[in-house]
């Protein structure tokens, strides 16, 4: 019988991200300023980003609404010294600060195989 267990705390999220795409799509359309005015992806990129100059920054690549903001933060941190290393665990903590269960819980009971940069399962599988 194979039971999932979840995604690692430790692993990478460029590498979730880079091993399921959809993760990536799901978790932007949730985070999508037309689903959630207050908590949505500008939410988040305050709580990742806390420099502001470098908050600036991002949103001035932005070329919203042509792409989706989520989407763009996730590769815009990926590229960023200090957030390259954002692990699933730092990124549910700063997601749990946020009233959006339900995007937590897309991280959450993800179902993503591999193994991260950093040596972490994405998930185990017995």
């Amino acid at each position: 019988m194979i039971a999932f267990v979840g995604l690692s705390e430790m692993a990478l999220v460029d590498d979730v991200f880079d091993s399921d795409p959809s993760l990536l799509d799901r978790l932007a359309v949730e985070l999508d300023s037309a689903k959630s005015q207050m908590w949505n992806w500008r939410s988040l990129a305050k709580k990742l980003i806390s420099n502001g100059q470098r908050f600036k920054e991002f949103e001035a690549q932005l070329h919203y609404p042509s792409e989706n903001p989520a989407a763009l933060l996730f590769r815009y941190l990926s590229k960023t010294e200090g957030f390259s290393h954002l692990t699933v665990g730092s990124l549910k903590q700063k997601l749990s600060e946020m009233p959006r269960k339900d995007v937590l819980n897309l991280l959450t009971h993800a179902e993503v195989q591999g193994r991260s940069k950093n040596g972490a399962f994405f998930c185990s599988y017995h």
